[in-house]
């Protein structure tokens, strides 16, 4: 595998050079299972890296701010040594969005986010990938808590791709393939950040890459799976004058094809999408400017009052943000938010002979998935997210993360599986993002509209509480002065103001067994204490009441 390595830092050092002023796009190096069987040792240690000519020093797997994608197929086994060098902090493994069991077996470790491998220390993993996985893109990182956001700012994660997403659309199995992990990078001289700051401007890298060059023929259909490893950034991706075609997200595929101008990512979401390129020419490949000031604001609290968070956005930024005017989940970060610079990820180079693109997938062509709607409903469950007045305090429930303490647990019966459903509750001016291990779920409602069936995802954004759009007889708001500084406090959705509510569906089976966490998706307030542990149990692998770390 080191001489995998050295090749790959080789061609990255032949892709930045020729005079070009962007380096021309590169997956990340790949290893794939033998025999059924993926062997890995995985490294984390502070080591040199090399990332848009930059020489930094970091924290890393395999040497690479981009380590390795993971390739698998359904039935395969992973085994992986986690070896941690790292001199004076825990980490862990996770494999982020997959459906794998956190039991362990024997001395292997199953996906069990909640063991901590101490420095100098190792730690077998050992987990197979079930039959009905599904075939999507995924990514391998840290979940060790109160280590997440300065781990994976330091760009601990790669891709997993579990094969087989487009075998259902035949006429696409010549399409080109790409493979984008997108994460951000924050440095003071030569060295990244010990913590990433979500309030401070940020290098956007694209497998490590900076604005690398994508190439394709006029015509040309190409699949992208794109995986945001981020510790905080959100991303709403946009390809000039392009469409994306969504097939899958969060490793799931949809119930038919999504034409979408663009994507939100945030924290943890992945999506794959087909692209067809127009004419000859150069597209930008970005993501936009999220504002934090909703319309209003100022004229209502008074401007200057220290009630927002301007962030990394100076007044340039938002001047140009109109993402806040409609309170728009998806591009608004909310008053206690940080506002989210933007940038070029990237240029897609359209040149050469024009090629004829195959027929885009058709909805028969999707395999059908159940409408958890239709579903008998086992038990219904309200969590509240919440986030003190200044923005320095994360719960769920009120009550910080304790890994020793069940916040939730299933009991499966012996003879079916349990449908629950979450009412998620945003009680914060931030928008916040559900994720949660081991299962995957359908959202029902948003803000009290019910959503389309369209598939399962993993993570999902839940808005924040807003001051109804500040108007002048608006009682929700109140306000609390802390240091000679006023904060507004913001309530919970309620059933006659359901903004700031997500309702999902989750079918729990026994893949689930065990012990794992729902959290914010965001790192920093993951670890600020904005996750919860939960235990799904049954009466043969794992019985209820069984003794806890």
């Amino acid at each position: 595998m080191r001489a995998l390595m050295l090749l790959w830092g080789l061609l990255v050092l032949l892709a930045s050079g020729c005079g070009e002023s962007t380096p021309v796009f590169l997956e990340p190096p790949v290893i794939e299972a033998e025999d059924g069987v993926l062997s890995l040792t995985l490294t984390p240690k502070y080591t040199n890296l090399s990332v848009n000519d930059l020489d930094l020093e970091g924290r890393a797997y395999m040497g690479l701010f981009a380590p390795a994608t993971l390739r698998v197929a359904r039935g395969d086994r992973f085994q992986i040594l986690l070896e941690n060098q790292l001199p004076s902090e825990s980490t862990n493994l996770h494999f982020d969005g997959m459906s794998l069991s956190p039991l362990m077996q024997g001395w292997a470790a199953g996906d069990d986010v909640f063991l901590d491998v101490e420095p100098g220390e190792g730690q077998l993993y050992s987990v197979v990938v079930p039959e009905d996985h599904p075939q999507g893109i995924f990514t391998y990182r840290p979940s060790r808590f109160g280590e997440i956001a300065s781990q994976l700012g330091n760009g601990m994660a790669g891709a997993i791709v579990v094969e087989g997403v487009l075998d259902p659309f035949p006429q696409l199995s010549g399409v080109t393939q790409r493979t984008l992990v997108l994460k951000d990078l924050q440095r003071s001289g030569g060295t990244i950040f010990e913590q990433p700051d979500p309030e401070q401007l940020k290098m956007l890298t694209v497998n490590g890459q900076v604005r690398p060059r994508f190439k394709a023929n006029p015509g040309e259909m190409q699949f992208w799976s794109v995986a945001n490893a981020s510790a905080n950034l959100y991303y709403r991706l946009a390809l000039a004058n392009h469409t994306f075609y969504e097939v899958a997200r969060d490793g799931n595929r949809h119930t038919r094809l999504l034409a979408l101008q663009n994507i939100d990512l945030p924290p943890s979401a992945r999506s794959q999408f087909l692209i067809v390129a127009r004419g000859e020419g150069q597209y930008e490949f970005s993501t936009a400017t999220l504002g934090n000031r909703p319309p209003g604001y100022d004229a209502f609290f008074g401007e200057g009052s220290s009630l927002y968070r301007a962030g990394a956005c100076g007044e340039a930024e938002l001047a140009e943000t109109t993402g806040c005017e409609d309170l728009d989940a998806s591009t608004c970060m909310g008053p206690q938010g940080p506002c989210v610079v933007g940038g070029s990820l990237g240029t897609l180079v359209v040149a050469d002979d024009k090629v004829l693109a195959p027929q885009l997938p058709s909805e028969d062509q999707f395999p059908a998935l159940t409408d958890l709607r239709e579903e008998n409903r086992c038990r219904r469950r309200i969590f509240r997210f919440e986030q003190g007045p200044t923005g320095d305090v994360y719960t769920i429930d009120g009550r910080p993360f304790d890994p020793y303490r069940i916040d939730a647990e299933v009991r499966l019966a012996s003879e079916e599986n349990c449908v629950e459903e979450w009412r998620l509750q945003n009680c914060s001016g931030q928008n916040h993002v559900f994720h949660i291990g081991q299962v995957d779920f359908q959202v029902l409602e948003v803000n009290g509209v019910p959503v389309e069936f369209t598939g399962y995802q993993d993570t999902v954004t839940m808005p924040f509480r807003d001051c109804d759009r500040y108007e002048s007889d608006a009682t929700e708001c109140q306000a609390v002065e802390i240091e000679q500084k006023i904060y507004p406090i913001y309530s919970c959705p309620t059933a006659n103001d359901p903004r700031g509510e997500v309702v999902v569906r989750i079918p729990f089976s026994e893949i689930a067994v065990g012990k794992f966490t729902f959290r914010s998706a965001a790192a920093n307030a993951s670890d600020a204490g904005m996750m919860a542990a939960m235990q799904v149990c049954d009466d043969d692998q794992y019985p209820c009441g069984a003794p806890q770390r």
